[in-house]
């Protein structure tokens, strides 16, 4: 049976057996299977995930679930150490953004989370003509906070700007560029100051319990 790794090494790039595998295992397989990626394999599932499979805010908060409900995804990075990683995403409660319908906030929960801050994010849909995103049609913007006194799932930390800590060097400026593999797994590209920073990243989203 092909992995997808070797999906990716084929003389051709086949998008829809890529998504039928991924499809077809369970959390844990899919979790193998991006582990099993090297930060190479990464970049290259970015490149040639480019407008295959359009995303929408309901993969990543699918839209059966309540407001203030989180959705973890597992993910896997290009970094040299401390690969493994989650990104913890849920829909604002009512009336606390504009638009609730069309966003959904979150925060990165990991290792080094004392040193760098928790990274909070809104992702969004990728606004036409910014830079990166015009195949990339949802973006987890690190420029864009969620309301610091906003009510947020049991558990998660408080929100505190990018630059405090070593968030500066983290998260401050930056977005991430996200395209989508299958149902549950998605791949993103970080930018800064308009430009890719040379960091991709995979997630595979758990189903609720």
């Amino acid at each position: 049976m092909s992995t997808l790794r070797d999906l990716l090494h084929a003389p051709t790039w086949n998008p829809e057996a890529a998504a039928r595998l991924l499809d077809g295992l369970d959390h844990g397989g899919r979790l193998a299977e991006i582990r099993a990626l090297s930060s190479a394999d990464e970049r290259l599932l970015y490149d040639v995930s480019a407008g295959a499979r359009p995303l929408t805010l309901g993969h990543f908060v699918p839209e059966s679930t309540p407001p203030g409900t989180e959705v973890i995804h597992d993910g896997w990075n290009s970094l040299l150490m401390f690969r493994g990683f989650q990104k913890r995403f849920a829909r604002p409660p009512l009336g606390e953004w504009p638009d609730t319908t069309d966003v959904a906030w979150g925060y990165n929960h990991q290792l080094w989370a004392a040193l760098t801050g928790p990274g909070s994010f809104v992702l969004r849909r990728t606004p036409l003509g910014l830079i990166g995103g015009n195949d990339a049609p949802m973006v987890i913007d690190y420029r864009t906070t969620p309301p610091a006194s906003a009510p947020r799932p049991a558990g998660w930390p408080r929100v505190i700007a990018q630059t405090a800590r070593l968030g500066f060097i983290v998260y401050a400026h930056m977005c991430d560029f996200m395209r989508g593999v299958s149902e549950h797994v998605s791949v993103g590209c970080a930018w800064r100051f308009g430009a890719p920073r040379g960091n991709w990243f995979v997630l595979a989203r758990r189903d609720a319990a």
